[in-house]
């Protein structure tokens, strides 16, 4: 059984909800924390970085919070990951709009969605090939398509 962000061995879904009321005071950096730990608990377990992980909610289920920051800071993240998979687009199509959608410089949102989507098929293959570590783009990509297609 895999333990929790809390070392509950149960997912966060199972704990009933506190009373209305009666919930912790948490500051904003620890709530930075709980919210990478689930990231990371999620999309980085069955990766080589699941050891980490598990040294991450250890320090956290201690109450040490500190270290587990600092453990956290030595996992990959969404912008290293991203820059990675484009760099590893360069001989395809796809590269130069990712670059620029990237660098902020597109302003067709139909050459965007394109990107996007076509940003998607790779982060599944990549994740289809093992790498399931680029699963942490995929909130990233859907939540930059329904800003494409809901907001504007």
């Amino acid at each position: 059984m895999s333990k929790s962000v809390f070392g509950l061995g149960r997912d966060l879904c199972s704990i009933p909800a506190p009373m209305a009321g009666c919930e912790p005071k948490l500051d904003s950096s620890t709530e930075e924390v709980i919210k990478r730990l689930e990231e990371c608990e999620r999309w980085l377990k069955d990766t080589e970085f699941e050891l980490e992980v598990w040294d991450a909610q250890e320090l956290f289920s201690s109450g040490n919070i500190e270290a587990t920051r600092l453990k956290l800071a030595l996992l990959p993240t969404r912008e290293t990951l991203l820059d990675g998979l484009i760099n590893k687009l360069k001989n395809k199509s796809v590269y130069k709009t990712l670059v620029r959608i990237r660098d902020g410089s597109i302003e067709n949102n139909f050459e965007y969605l394109k990107g996007l989507f076509s940003l998607g098929t790779h982060i599944s293959i990549e994740c289809s090939q093992g790498r399931k570590e680029y699963g942490l783009l995929l909130p990233l990509v859907f939540e930059k398509i329904g800003e494409v297609l809901f907001v504007n």
